[in-house]
């Protein structure tokens, strides 16, 4: 497996896929997602997918869970120890993310890494959840509930950006904890909620 891709790739055509308590080690693999979706501007991607009673652990500038599709479920996992990533990067239509914890981002002290990253530049800002419009994704109609997001002294909370595509939009954030966020939520677009 190389630069870019994922632990577990979720492709078209696996609809009403179930990962269930699993581990997905990043191992600190540079630019490596440990969950993601694959499937190109417009193209089908898999609905109706459950990830639930699991961790991902172990990244590295590069987001650790990236869900997609329809009514994707992720509940009662644990994303956990990243170095520069995004936690959870968000796409789909009427995802539902709860009872999960998100802890520990860090921003690596790059001038201690060994070559060929030693001195060089983050590449990711690195927040717990990210959207963005500028590749003609979808991304509305999401509730994040009921999660403990915490320790992320150096990162954003969040970082969603529309970039004037009209189907990012309608964001309820309810009943989560945050504890230890470094900076504050970035939103760039409408129908985003809080409380």
């Amino acid at each position: 497996i190389s630069a870019y891709q994922q632990q577990i790739e979720v492709k078209p055509g696996a609809s009403w896929l179930i990962i269930d308590n699993c581990t997905v080690d990043i191992n600190r693999q540079y630019k490596r997602y440990g969950i993601g979706w694959t499937g190109s501007n417009g193209a089908p991607k898999a609905d109706d997918c459950i990830i639930q009673n699991s961790r991902v652990i172990q990244g590295w500038a590069y987001p650790m869970v990236e869900l997609d599709g329809e009514r994707t479920i992720f509940r009662n996992n644990t994303v956990q120890d990243g170095w520069d990533v995004d936690l959870m990067r968000l796409f789909g239509d009427g995802c539902h993310i709860h009872n999960n914890t998100f802890a520990d981002n860090i921003v690596t002290p790059l001038a201690n890494l060994p070559p060929p990253f030693g001195g060089g530049t983050v590449e990711n800002h690195p927040d717990f959840i990210q959207t963005l419009g500028n590749n003609g994704e979808t991304s509305q109609n999401h509730i994040i509930e009921r999660n403990l997001i915490s320790n992320a002294l150096n990162s954003g909370l969040a970082q969603m950006d529309a970039n004037g595509q009209p189907t990012i939009r309608n964001w309820l954030f309810r009943n989560n904890i945050f504890s230890n966020i470094g900076q504050t939520a970035s939103v760039g677009f409408s129908d985003v909620r809080f409380y």
